[in-house]
């Protein structure tokens, strides 16, 4: 399971008894999900992060910008390009499903809808989580460097770079 279906199972899991601590670690796990670093353990106040390599570790403390389960402004600054909303709906429980459909509205329907949540910000931080994973597995490998050529082997000999 990668991290953001472990992020998706956290938020599909609040409910009205959820405490506080398990919010903040759900908007711990996307910053660190958005900003391409590997969550590691929830801090007081904050998180614990890496960049997937021994001592690259660092503390991110949750301000109120970061508090993606809290607030709508916080959840437009992570929300995905090219998506928008399609439609919103509530059930007679006061759930909130949300539904983004990517941009442009073409033939091709790739949707992202959230579970039934007690929230509107829980609802849209499960879409776009959903949104990010799907763009992350679509997301074409780099392409190897060109091969050098003659001139580039020249030049980069003149600059007393050996090149074999």
């Amino acid at each position: 399971m990668n991290e953001a279906q472990s992020i998706l199972k956290l938020i599909e899991s609040v409910d009205a008894a959820t405490p506080e601590s398990m919010l903040d670690e759900i908007d711990a796990r996307l910053w660190c999900l958005t900003s391409g670093y590997r969550f590691q353990t929830m801090l007081n106040g904050g998180c614990l992060y890496d960049e997937g390599k021994e001592g690259t570790e660092g503390v991110h403390r949750l301000e109120p910008q970061f508090r993606y389960t809290k607030s709508r402004d916080a959840l437009k600054a992570i929300e995905a390009t090219n998506w928008r909303i399609e439609g919103v709906h509530y059930d007679a429980a006061g759930a909130v499903q949300v539904v983004y459909r990517r941009a442009p509205f073409l033939n091709t329907c790739v949707k992202a809808v959230s579970e039934p949540l007690p929230a509107w910000e829980l609802a849209v931080a499960h879409a776009q989580v959903t949104i990010f994973d799907y763009e992350q597995r679509l997301a074409p490998e780099p392409a190897p460097p060109p091969p050098l050529t003659f001139d580039d082997v020249r030049e980069l000999r003149r600059c007393g770079i050996d090149v074999g």
